[in-house]
């Protein structure tokens, strides 16, 4: 239930190659604070579309309200994967006061073309592509750019030249990767990684985010609520309601499950009302979940 005490963890356990492992955090050459501003949150993009989330898309007035919300309260770093949000985000940031506006961090995705609800998959990242992004976002802003991994390695070199030599340029900020190869070369030029993070996932994600601070990158974890679907489940548990959890105390696990881990340096996380800014906040307030309590999550969505 919400305002429980906390406690420290216990150190992550997990399995590769069949084998029990631990692998201690270790500190990192780059520094979240300076890639994405200091709070431990970024607002997604898919806070202003209607797919992929369980929630109605937000109106155009209260896009502006979250986003105003966001870098008002330290969230600065707002994630756009697709088209449709890069155009809500330059939109919103276009009727900003320049000094607030000027907070922003925007972070694209090579996903082009598509409206919603039409969305694509990822295509390799190109000038044209670049410019294309820039030209939907059209607030005059450097951004971060994140690398989707393709099929096709030699298009994946391609992306990771063009994002190296565009970040010497300085047109861009920082470099994220998304589904490469840890141990491979591409991540020479990076800052930072991108994968999905939450009681589902992290098993799944804590060896690539390990890896990735062993060589210097920052972590970023994304989907706290899968998409507000594990709400759904959670809430659907005939175990949540014998702990006496409501819908508002499973958000409030789950954002602090993934949010507050050692494990992640940020959280990518939609909030299509702007009164989540706050409540996510205050969850995040209360700090790192207990081990019961991770424990709890972790088998009730297994």
């Amino acid at each position: 239930m919400l305002g429980r005490a906390t406690n420290a963890p216990k150190m992550r356990k997990f399995a590769e190659n069949g084998a029990d492992i631990i692998l201690p955090v270790t500190s990192m050459k780059a520094n979240p604070d300076l890639i994405f501003g200091t709070g431990r949150l970024i607002l997604g993009g898919h806070s202003f579309i209607a797919p992929l989330g369980s929630d109605p898309a937000p109106t155009e007035s209260e896009q502006l309200s979250i986003v105003t919300s966001c870098l008002s309260h330290g969230i600065h770093a707002i994630d756009t994967t697709y088209a449709p949000e890069r155009i809500a985000v330059g939109r919103v940031l276009s009727q900003l006061a320049p000094t607030l506006r000027a907070r922003a961090k925007p972070i694209i995705w090579n996903f082009f073309g598509g409206t919603d609800p039409a969305l694509p998959g990822p295509s390799e990242w190109t000038a044209a592509g670049f410019d294309e992004a820039m030209s939907q976002l059209a607030c005059g802003i450097a951004p971060m750019m994140v690398v989707h991994s393709l099929a096709d390695c030699d298009a994946n070199s391609r992306q990771i030249e063009l994002a190296a030599s565009l970040k010497q340029a300085n047109q861009i900020t920082a470099i994220g990767l998304w589904g490469f190869d840890i141990d491979s070369d591409d991540v020479t030029c990076a800052d930072f990684v991108v994968s999905p993070y939450n009681p589902e996932a992290s098993r799944k994600s804590c060896l690539l985010f390990a890896k990735a601070r062993q060589r210097g990158l920052a972590v970023v974890g994304t989907s706290p609520f899968g998409r507000g679907w594990l709400i759904d489940r959670l809430c659907s548990d005939s175990q949540t309601h014998a702990r006496g959890e409501s819908r508002e105390s499973c958000a409030e696990l789950l954002i602090r499950y993934a949010a507050m881990s050692s494990e992640v340096d940020r959280m990518i996380v939609a909030m299509r009302r702007s009164t989540y800014v706050q409540t996510n906040l205050n969850s995040l307030d209360l700090g790192p979940l207990t081990q019961v309590d991770m424990d709890w999550l972790e088998a009730s969505v297994a």
